[in-house]
């Protein structure tokens, strides 16, 4: 008898209870419903997660494991087998362990006891079934994911200035949030009535629209998010609680989050489906745009931003990133808002080894250059090379090009009439009217050139859906052969639209090109024009010893560029 009660003591059993969320453990008392039939059941430890049945690394899973392998434990009961794993695989590793372990598992609404041989074979029949429930919900999902896509529905979530109404996006007319009255101490009386006055009679989207404005005005995410944040008075005060997004305020933006919001394609409207992929179940999503899927026009009467604003968005960062924040003038009383040779980031290269030369200056910044970042680490190329010269030398081909595209114009009859008069000029006396003449020519062939811009992103257009059409065939599971037929075909589609595009792009450049024939249009350019400008035109201008070698013209193919 006294045997008997010190076997009765030193028995473990341990009941192990699992829910997927922290909403099913207290909104529908699932995890306590657990514990209690676990204690029922003769538990003598309840331990516990909160995670997907799908996540093998559960902490407290592995924990229990752990128990069993070092046989620390006498039995373990589960309330479903689907408590256990949802994996097949992982659920025989697991019978496996507890076998070897002679530890009992013990299954309560199945009645499952792996003492015996049934229940060795029900157990691992119930694992099959119950992965068997997890690839059924996940193709469920994805079969509601392609229906939303065909369908052209709105995301579950949308960006800022957007609502979902009958599953399309909507401009948020709600009106917009006014600021909090705990904020009023962090601004004068002036300030504070500035700022209330901002807000009055706007809604979200006419705040969401002013936001790009701005953006546009400072061409900086950093000065716009600043700018905006003085507007609206959206600053962080410690101990103030974070706004839902869902709330009509005006966000607290950072440069990378209002980077992410502007080249949303929503604003443009457009949808995007499965941007966000998941490597692994413990990692967070990341972006996969290579895997997503555009849908365009799904909204077009309710966008905040043109195909071509969107353009000049994209191409303003990407100038940006190149440029560098130090490249700006912080001076608000400044006419530009780049510093001068700005434009000439990213674009330098050594001649020798072929690295991207990174921007220098000395004499307390009287002297501006390039040098190879591997000068003196086995590159022979330790010239530095002034920035004046290099635009110096830039300017002299632009207007070298400009006059030989002139020679072959006039002998074809191909250009406009007002390249053919910018020739004639060319011949005259340089008094102040013909420079002003001069001057008033070129700047109409710089309208053209930024009108073809539009054109240009029809094409572009043309092959994104191409390319969206080709990756939802690569998608198709096994072999077709009339999906192969079909691959082929638009894989040639694409490939000339590539072409259209390259030649497209390259007399577009051209026809800008074709107005400088003279010193004076490249000279008049502000700092801003040539940011804008030169970066289309130039592919990558190389340096050696000090001097230019070879420029790289977005209108040559690579064959046809000439070291000078």
């Amino acid at each position: 008898m006294i045997l008997q009660n010190e076997r009765q003591r030193v028995l473990r059993v341990i009941g192990y209870a699992r829910v997927s969320s922290p909403e099913q453990a207290l909104d529908s008392q699932a995890l306590e419903q657990q514990i209690a039939r676990l204690r029922e059941a003769g538990a003598t430890e309840i331990i516990f997660d909160i995670e997907s049945g799908s996540k093998d690394d559960r902490p407290q899973f592995q924990h229990l494991m752990s128990l069993v392998l070092n046989r620390l434990v006498d039995e373990v009961i589960f309330t479903r087998i689907d408590r256990l794993t949802r994996s097949l695989s992982q659920l025989n590793k697991c019978i496996e362990l507890f076998e070897d372990s002679g530890v009992n598992l013990r299954i309560l609404d199945q009645q499952l006891d792996l003492r015996t041989p049934t229940g060795k074979l029900m157990a691992r029949l119930l694992g099959a079934v119950a992965e068997w429930e997890t690839d059924l919900l996940s193709e469920r999902v994805r079969h509601g994911k392609r229906y939303r896509i065909r369908q052209k529905y709105a995301n579950e979530s949308c960006p800022w200035g957007y609502v979902t109404f009958n599953k399309r996006y909507q401009l948020d007319q709600r009106p917009v949030a006014p600021l909090l009255e705990e904020l009023k101490s962090e601004f004068s009386e002036a300030e504070w009535a500035q700022i209330l006055q901002n807000y009055e009679g706007k809604t979200v989207a006419d705040v969401a629209l002013d936001s790009i404005g701005i953006f546009f005005q400072e061409r900086s995410l950093q000065a716009a998010v600043r700018h905006i944040s003085q507007k609206y008075g959206v600053i962080k005060k410690p101990g103030t609680k974070k706004r839902k997004k869902a709330d009509n305020t005006v966000p607290c933006w950072t440069p990378s989050g209002f980077r992410q919001w502007l080249t949303n394609p929503v604003l443009c409207g457009h949808s995007q489906y499965n941007l966000w992929a998941t490597a692994s179940k413990r990692q967070k999503p990341k972006r996969n745009p290579a895997q997503s899927v555009l849908q365009r026009d799904t909204h077009p009467d309710q966008r905040l931003l043109s195909e071509a604003e969107a353009e000049e968005v994209r191409h303003i960062l990407e100038v940006n990133l190149n440029v560098g924040g130090s490249n700006f003038i912080r001076d608000p009383n400044s006419a530009d808002l780049y510093r001068p040779y700005a434009y000439l980031s990213g674009l330098v290269y050594c001649y020798e080894c072929g690295a991207k030369c990174p921007s220098k200056n000395s004499g307390k910044g009287k002297y501006h250059y390039f040098i190879c970042r591997h000068a003196g680490m086995g590159c022979g190329n330790k010239g530095s090379a002034e920035k004046s010269k290099i635009e110096q030398k830039l300017i002299g081909q632009l207007v070298a090009k400009s006059r030989l595209m002139h020679e072959k114009a006039f002998q074809s009859k191909s250009k406009s009439l007002e390249g053919h008069a910018l020739q004639f000029l060319q011949l005259q006396e340089p008094t102040p009217e013909v420079q002003a003449e001069q001057k008033r020519l070129s700047a109409i062939r710089f309208e053209h050139y930024l009108e073809s811009e539009g054109r240009q992103l029809e094409k572009s257009e043309r092959l994104e859906e191409l390319q969206r059409q080709y990756r939802y065939l690569e998608d198709y599971p096994g072999f077709d052969p009339d999906i192969e037929t079909k691959k082929r075909s638009l894989l040639a589609e694409m490939q000339a639209e590539e072409r259209a595009i390259q030649s497209f792009l390259r007399e577009d450049v051209e026809s800008i090109i074709f107005s400088g024939n003279n010193l004076l249009f490249w000279e008049t350019l502000t700092n801003d024009a040539k940011v804008k400008l030169y970066p289309r035109m130039v592919e990558k201008i190389f340096i050696q010893h000090g001097e230019v070698k070879q420029i790289n013209f977005k209108t040559e193919k690579v064959e046809e560029a000439e070291a000078l």
